[in-house]
């Protein structure tokens, strides 16, 4: 019996994430799927909440979008050791914090890094836990990915890990689309350049 729960949850999950997939790779744009798709994301892992960033290619920012009533707001983090997102960013790596507010915590990750906790004094949300899953394609960084605190208390698992690095994944072929086809339209020999993230659009212009 427990090997029939265990594929029947193995299962409803990997419906989901169809879902999701499809959902993402039909949306006009990021930022469609900066604002509407992360409730789903949120259902399907053991998070309280999700947090998707895109990569401001022209700036080399990263900035997510959120709904706040009937408005969308957006916020803008760089690509520095003052924000986990920042630091993913820069890293390219996974960080698995298990307590946002805790510098010996940080510290475990780099000496600099710190906690932006400007979300939370706007909100009143309190971060604990974050998993930060830098999204690629092609090992062409395009955003970041972030789980904010487990459900039920604790630290992120290694299964958490692993539909977090699923759903970025999906996220990196989307924004990689997305690049592309908003390009289409002014083609140029550096184009491609861009799309890879080896030059920015600001450089272009210059």
């Amino acid at each position: 019996m427990a090997v029939a729960d265990t594929t029947q949850r193995e299962l409803s999950y990997r419906k989901r994430l169809v879902e999701i997939a499809n959902g993402i790779n039909s949306a006009p744009g990021i930022p469609e799927i900066l604002v509407d798709l992360k409730d789903s994301m949120v259902d399907l892992v053991d998070a309280a909440r999700v947090t998707i960033f895109a990569l401001d290619t022209k700036n080399q920012e990263l900035f997510s979008l959120f709904k706040a009533g009937q408005e969308v707001k957006e916020i803008r983090v760089s690509k520095t050791f003052a924000s986990i997102a920042g630091f993913t960013a820069m890293s390219r790596k996974t960080a698995n914090v298990k307590d946002a507010y805790d510098p010996k915590e940080l510290a475990r990750f780099h000496a600099n890094l710190r906690f932006d906790a400007r979300w939370d004094k706007s909100t009143g949300f309190r971060t604990k836990q974050v998993l930060s899953i830098p999204i690629l394609f092609d090992k062409y960084l395009l955003g970041v990915l972030q789980l904010v605190n487990k459900k039920g208390g604790g630290a992120f698992s290694t299964p958490d890990e692993d539909a977090a690095k699923e759903l970025a994944k999906i996220l990196g072929i989307a924004f990689y689309n997305q690049h592309r086809a908003a390009r289409t339209n002014k083609p140029s020999k550096f184009g491609g350049l861009v799309d890879k993230g080896l030059v920015s659009e600001k450089d272009m212009e210059k």
